[in-house]
C-alpha cells in the first residue's frame, strides 16, 4: 500500500487531508513534507525572482497604460494594474470592480456639475454613497452609457463586483461552473484510491483552492473590460462637456 499512496502523491500537486489522516500517514511509515520555513532573504529573492518572471509574460498582454488626468481614477487604475501585473488576481478582480463603480460615480458627478472647476463636497458625498446599481442608473441618466452597457454592467455587478466584494467563494465557483476533475480520493485505512470530480461550489474545502484558478483565468478579461469602460466613459462625459461650453458661449 505504501508504494501506491507514494506513487499517487508524487503526482499531485495540492494535499487536501483531515489532521487525523495526516496522523494516520505518519503512524504507517510515511513522511508528510511540512513546507520549509526559508530566511527572509530567501524568502524574499525567490519572490522577486518568481514575480519578475511573470510579470514579463503578463506584461505582453495588457493594454498599454492609460492616464486620464483624473488623479484619483489614475491612482486606482494603475494600483490595479500592477496587482494584474504582479500576480495579485484576486485583489486586482477586486480592484477592478471598485474601479468600474467610482468611474461611473464620477462621470455622472462631473456632467451633472457642468464641469471640473467648482467642487462641491457635499454634491459629492451624495454620489459617494451611491451603491453599483445606484452608479450604474445615475450614469445611464445622465447617458455615459448605453443601453447594451447598462446590461453588460449590471451582468459585471452582479458576477464579478459583488461576489468578490463579499468573498462569495460558492458563487464565484459556481459562476465560474469549476469543476476539478480526476482527483485522486485516498482511504488511509485500506489503501484504496479512487478518481472523483468535485464540483468546487459545492464543496467548501476546495472553493478557496478554485478561486485561486479561477482568478488567474479571468483576471485579464476583466481587467480590460474595466480599462475599456475608464476609456469609453470618460470619453463621452469629455464630449458631453465640450458642447456644453460651446452651447454657453453661444448664449
Amino acid at each position: 500500500m505504501k508504494d501506491e499512496l507514494n506513487e499517487v502523491v508524487s503526482r499531485s500537486e495540492f494535499i487536501v487531508a483531515h489532521p487525523d489522516a495526516v496522523s494516520a500517514l505518519r503512524r504507517l511509515g510515511f513522511t508528510v513534507e511540512e513546507r520549509p520555513q526559508l530566511r527572509p532573504e530567501q524568502e524574499l529573492a525567490r519572490q522577486a525572482e518568481s514575480r519578475r518572471l511573470y510579470a514579463e509574460k503578463v506584461l505582453k498582454k495588457l493594454p498599454p497604460r492609460l492616464n486620464t488626468a483624473v488623479v484619483a481614477i489614475d491612482e486606482l487604475y494603475h494600483e490595479t494594474r500592477e496587482c494584474v501585473l504582479f500576480g495579485h488576481n484576486g485583489p486586482a478582480i477586486t480592484l477592478c470592480g471598485i474601479l468600474v463603480e467610482y468611474l461611473l460615480k464620477h462621470a455622472s458627478f462631473v456632467v451633472e456639475s457642468g464641469g471640473y472647476s467648482d467642487f462641491d463636497p457635499i454634491a459629492w458625498a451624495k454620489f459617494e454613497n451611491l451603491d453599483l446599481a445606484g452608479a450604474i442608473a445615475r450614469a445611464r441618466r445622465n447617458k455615459v452609457i448605453t443601453k447594451p452597457e447598462v446590461k453588460k454592467l449590471s451582468g459585471f455587478r452582479s458576477d464579478v463586483r459583488n461576489p468578490y466584494n463579499h468573498y462569495n467563494l460558492q458563487k464565484i465557483a459556481k459562476t465560474a461552473n469549476f469543476v476539478l476533475k480526476d482527483l485522486p480520493r485516498i482511504d488511509t485505512s485500506t489503501g484504496d484510491v479512487e478518481y472523483v470530480n468535485i464540483i468546487a461550489a459545492d464543496d467548501p474545502t476546495f472553493q478557496g483552492i478554485a478561486k485561486r484558478e479561477i482568478d488567474t483565468a479571468q483576471v485579464h478579461t476583466i481587467f480590460v473590460f474595466a480599462h475599456e469602460v475608464i476609456q469609453v466613459v470618460l470619453e463621452r462625459v469629455h464630449s458631453k462637456l465640450g458642447r456644453h461650453i460651446e452651447d454657453s458661449e453661444q448664449s
